[in-house]
């Protein structure tokens, strides 16, 4: 999955490159070209320790290694977002930040579960890292592989022109 994202994340960003620091573009470009030779890898990878294990015990692995995989990682992504909650303290630091601590009322306006079904489903960045259904390979190759994933739902368009007040809104 990770190889997913870090291609989707900078066909995303390519299209608004002429608003991005020049350096930045070009370490993500970079990242995008060393990803880009070896996406395939990892799913020629799973196909052939699929063929090679059919042990019983290594089936049930085989069946919830993505579940699990999916769970962590998540996890880890949902305890790295509690961070943007400290924007206000860094606004005065960098225009970044700033535009970040001003969603904080709104975000905080949302319910734990509607702010969590935003982030999986129109957030832009951060739904095609919490969310598999973003990426194309990933479910084709578990259902290939007959694999378990948890039932995340479908992705939205997100508004990325959008005032800050329009996608908390919407």
């Amino acid at each position: 999955m990770v190889e997913e994202v870090s291609v989707l994340i900078f066909q995303q960003m390519h299209k608004h490159r002429s608003k991005l620091d020049p350096m930045y573009f070009q370490v993500q470009k970079k990242h995008f070209e060393e990803e880009s030779r070896h996406t395939n890898y990892a799913f020629l990878m799973l196909e052939l320790i699929r063929k090679k294990n059919v042990a019983h015990g290594r089936r049930f692995h085989q069946k919830t290694d993505l579940l699990y995989s999916e769970l962590f990682s998540t996890g880890w992504v949902v305890s790295e977002l509690e961070k943007v909650f400290n924007a206000s303290r860094l606004a005065k630091k960098h225009e970044f930040f700033a535009k970040i601590a001003e969603c904080l009322p709104l975000m905080r306006k949302l319910s734990l579960l509607e702010l969590a079904k935003r982030l999986f489903v129109s957030a832009p960045y951060i739904s095609s890292v919490l969310n598999p259904r973003y990426h194309r390979l990933t479910p084709l190759t578990a259902q290939k592989h007959e694999a378990w994933m948890l039932p995340f739902p479908e992705p939205e368009p997100a508004m990325l022109n959008a005032s800050a007040e329009d996608i908390w809104h919407s």
